[in-house]
């Protein structure tokens, strides 16, 4: 209930029902310049830019094209003409704005507001097309095998029904869900807003590689022929994949090293040696880790230290 509820409160209904107001201790941008954090990208950015605005002038008169045609009477163009309204919001986001964004070296904080509504566009439209994608599937498979008894659902007024649930699951998505958040670093949209001290999303990243590495391996290495050499790599990845989450851990995650620290290294020691955390420490980092920033030190806020999962 408390992860439904952190995402909940992440989500663009939460902004609707506060005066379009951001959580602040999700998307709190208090004294960070979100351009000095950014880097433009005017190559890259007027790439996604271009093709964007090319894939719209092709895209929308496709669309009033089957719209206004007999092709309507089809379940199948019903459902390609919901899908491609996705699509164009889906392009709004991952090729226009991530183009405009992109050339301004902008990150979260340049534009809170319009980069979290353009997020949750984006993602909420994705969600739906592929829910579409899928329904879409089904129905050809019906055109193709007219035996199924699951083909009656595109029939009839029950189409519209049907087609109900991909626009619902896209209006959950929208306004239930949180968003995705644009860094020009990476030229991407991510789930974390990577504030200055939000590092999880790197750890989280090499720790689902090693696992995602040994899983194709491994997989593949069951169906098919693979050299000495790559199933070697497959028993390594397997390896790391168990045993390198602690040495993320250590290396990365200073909260967890100092913890580590504090736990196996007796107080004597410590102090001399000047490290584990302090007794200040301890008592601001439990806060630090619901906030998910680091503190201010002269007008500037410290960056490269994560305190703790940003949900």
């Amino acid at each position: 209930m408390e992860f439904l509820t952190s995402d909940l409160d992440q989500s663009l209904n939460y902004v609707f029902r506060n005066g379009l107001k951001l959580n602040q201790p999700f998307y709190g941008c208090d004294g960070v310049d979100g351009f000095a954090l950014g880097q433009p990208r005017q190559y890259v950015g007027a790439y996604f830019l271009t093709v964007g605005v090319v894939l719209l002038i092709i895209y929308i008169p496709c669309l009033i094209v089957i719209w206004k045609s007999d092709l309507m009477k089809s379940s199948c163009y019903k459902i390609m003409v919901c899908l491609g309204i996705l699509d164009i919001c889906c392009i709004l986001t991952n090729s226009v704005t991530t183009g405009f964004l992109g050339i301004q070296g902008a990150t979260f904080c340049s534009y809170p507001l319009f980069i979290y509504f353009m997020g949750s566009l984006g993602c909420g439209c994705w969600m739906g097309s592929c829910a579409s994608c899928i329904l879409l599937g089904i129905n050809r498979c019906c055109d193709v095998n007219q035996h199924l008894r699951i083909r009656t659902i595109f029939l009839g007024r029950k189409m519209y029904f049907t087609i109900s649930i991909p626009i619902l699951y896209t209006i959950y998505s929208t306004f239930f869900t949180k968003p995705i958040i644009f860094n020009s670093n990476y030229m991407s949209w991510f789930f974390n807003p990577m504030l200055p001290g939000h590092e999880i999303f790197f750890q989280s990243v090499l720790i689902c590689s090693f696992n995602a590495i040994a899983a194709y391996i491994y997989v593949y290495m069951q169906f098919f022929y693979s050299p000495p050499s790559v199933v070697l790599i497959g028993q390594l990845a397997w390896q790391c994949a168990h045993g390198s989450v602690c040495l993320i851990y250590i290396t990365m995650n200073k909260t967890v090293r100092r913890g580590v620290i504090d736990l196996v290294v007796p107080r004597v020691i410590r102090d001399k040696a000047r490290i584990g955390t302090n007794r200040a420490a301890n008592i601001a980092r439990p806060i630090l880790s619901v906030i998910g920033m680091e503190p201010k030190i002269g007008g500037t806020t410290r960056t490269g230290t994560s305190s703790g999962t940003v949900f």
